[in-house]
């Protein structure tokens, strides 16, 4: 905020899960990311465009007899690499623990 930065993001991911053991799937995906950042100081719009490739590990529970299990843990890793970008970085590995209450 105080130095009136403004930021604008656009994001997709798509995969699948694929059943690998009981209450465990494992989910390959693909994510495209598109990043405008911009100040008033700024001469246009720094522009950053990603795309990678990873991998979640989840963990389904709490289900019944009767209805899915609704809830997950995640474990992933995921590869990026930037097409164009003003960042120092132009690829990274990302670790990610997530759930899905």
């Amino acid at each position: 905020m105080k130095t009136n930065y403004r930021a604008a993001t656009a994001d997709y991911r798509t995969g699948y899960h694929r059943r690998i053991a009981a209450k465990q799937t494992i989910e390959p995906y693909g994510h495209m990311q598109i990043n405008g950042a911009w100040s008033q100081w700024s001469q246009g719009i720094n522009r950053d465009v990603r795309a990678g490739l990873g991998v979640h590990w989840n963990l389904w529970y709490d289900g019944t007899t009767y209805d899915a299990d609704p809830h997950k843990l995640t474990l992933g890793v995921e590869f990026q690499q930037a097409f164009q970008t003003y960042l120092p970085d132009r690829n990274g590995v990302f670790v990610t623990l997530g759930t899905r209450w």
